[in-house]
């Protein structure tokens, strides 16, 4: 989980990186643009998850994006898909959610949200 302020001059492009998290010996950090990573949806908020490290070579995984409310409770999920990382990967939504749905929805606190990233590894065969 990662929290930040809407009000923080971040220019389009400019990522905001979580602190490192390990699930199961891998891992990972979640990269957050708030003002879009690409400039096609720069009004749209772009959320990915990076593997920086790992003893496998290639880490087969599910995940997805979601809100949390002003509870703390998961809402709004986005599915991201499967995605085969290699360290250094990164893999997630240029559109997870505009910055006018997000102010919209009421799920801002004191200028602050905060997202959730499930984690899913699998076995399944990827294209």
């Amino acid at each position: 989980m990662a929290t930040h302020t809407l009000k923080e001059a971040i220019s389009h492009g400019e990522g905001i990186e979580s602190c490192d998290f390990d699930i199961d010996g891998h891992i990972w950090r979640l990269l957050c643009y708030p003002n879009g990573s690409h400039s096609k949806y720069r009004r749209h908020i772009a959320l990915y998850l990076t593997l920086v490290s790992s003893q496998d070579e290639v880490v087969p995984v599910q995940s997805q994006f979601s809100l949390l409310d002003q509870l703390g409770r998961p809402a709004l999920p986005r599915d991201v898909g499967m995605h085969k990382f290699s360290r250094g990967d990164c893999w997630g939504l240029k559109d997870f959610i505009s910055r006018e749905e997000l102010e919209k929805l009421e799920y801002l606190k004191d200028d602050h949200f905060a997202i959730q990233c499930d984690v899913s590894f699998t076995t399944e065969k990827m294209q």
